[in-house]
């Protein structure tokens, strides 16, 4: 018989985010996981910030990302443009993800927050 999981349940943790403002972008900062089953609110979290300020989406804490996710990101640069920056851990599963697809070139990531803040993306 096959059950079906609610999102939140211990077998899908809910999307944790915490939004920051900080003088030069507002950061929405996201842990555990962004897949489909979260990108629908992951989304709706990043559109509620201001375009006419700079965004930086901080995923150094996100375990896991996937193609549903990086669809988001996409979408969010295609509407913040220049004024989007994406940090990522270093040698983590989310710039894994970015180098193999190639986004790594076309989406602004940074190795960390401070570098995304002063408008420094890191260079492959």
């Amino acid at each position: 018989m096959l059950s079906h999981t609610v999102r939140g349940s211990p077998q899908y943790p809910p999307l944790v985010r915490i939004r920051d403002r900080f003088p030069s972008a507002d950061v929405l900062h996201v842990f555990h996981e962004v897949d489909f089953a979260s990108s629908a609110e992951f989304e709706t979290e990043l559109d509620a910030l201001p375009a006419s300020r700079g965004v930086v989406v901080n995923l150094a804490g996100c375990r896991y990302i996937d193609s549903s996710a990086l669809g988001v990101l996409i979408r969010a640069h295609r509407r913040l443009g220049p004024r989007l920056h994406i940090v990522v851990a270093p040698r983590s599963q989310a710039e894994r993800i970015l180098f193999v697809t190639g986004l790594y070139e076309f989406l602004p990531v940074c190795s960390t927050l401070e570098r995304a803040l002063q408008n420094e993306p890191t260079v492959v």
